[in-house]
């Protein structure tokens, strides 16, 4: 029993951490656009260009303009 409440509480762990650092929206360095990460255009930036924001106004806040090509949704 301890070992299966052990390993609950790592999954449960694992997958708060796993949430937690996922990013809402991506920008791109190179045209200083972002994107919600679920709009197929950001998952074309290159790696190098690629920044992580939370939220809409941290993109906005670093100096990044929402693209019109994917609708926000979050």
């Amino acid at each position: 029993m301890k070992k299966f409440l052990g390993l609950a509480v790592g999954v449960v762990l694992m997958f708060g951490l796993t949430q937690a650092a996922q990013a809402a929206f991506i920008g791109n360095k190179a045209s200083k656009f972002y994107f919600p990460d679920s709009c197929s255009y950001a998952k074309m930036i290159k790696k190098e260009n690629v920044v992580k924001f939370k939220t809409a106004a941290q993109a906005v806040k670093a100096g990044y303009k929402a693209s019109s090509k994917c609708s926000d949704k979050k």
